[in-house]
């Protein structure tokens, strides 16, 4: 893709992700994500094909965003299991903070979505295969 097409492709998908959030999938309309972006209505379906898709992708971004922020918990070990549930907690306190659309679209998708797409399932399997470990080794003390 050219370098205009990626930019132009860049402000779809975060005016997207901002107007997901602020309206769910059902609120949002093609054309106020149109005039929103400074693009044409074509555009949107060249890059996305359709409001799902484009939904999707969005959803799939915020998710690449915020399990970034999980990389730090693939470094805790058995050292940390004293204070896990605080760490826990302070980490997706952070994840919420640097990240307020996950939990809004997150929530506009269980909502609105008939059924959970293929596409979330084991998003967030990376970190919570570490958790778990953690966590038998925790019990089993």
């Amino acid at each position: 893709m050219q370098e205009r097409a990626l930019k132009t492709r860049e402000k779809i998908l975060a005016t997207a992700i901002r107007l997901f959030a602020r309206d769910g999938l059902e609120g949002t309309r093609i054309d106020d994500l149109a005039t929103t972006a400074q693009v044409n209505r074509q555009r949107i379906y060249a890059y996305f094909g359709n409001k799902e898709k484009l939904f999707e992708a969005a959803m799939l971004e915020v998710f690449a965003r915020a399990n970034a922020e999980d990389d730090k918990l693939l470094r805790l070990s058995e050292k940390d299991l004293q204070e896990l549930t605080a760490i826990l907690l302070r980490h997706y306190l952070e994840v919420h903070r640097l990240h307020p659309a996950l939990h809004r679209m997150v929530g506009w998708a269980n909502l609105q979505l008939k059924n959970a797409p293929i596409w979330m399932k084991d998003i967030k399997e990376k970190s919570f295969v570490q958790l778990r470990e953690l966590y038998q080794i925790g019990q089993s003390r």
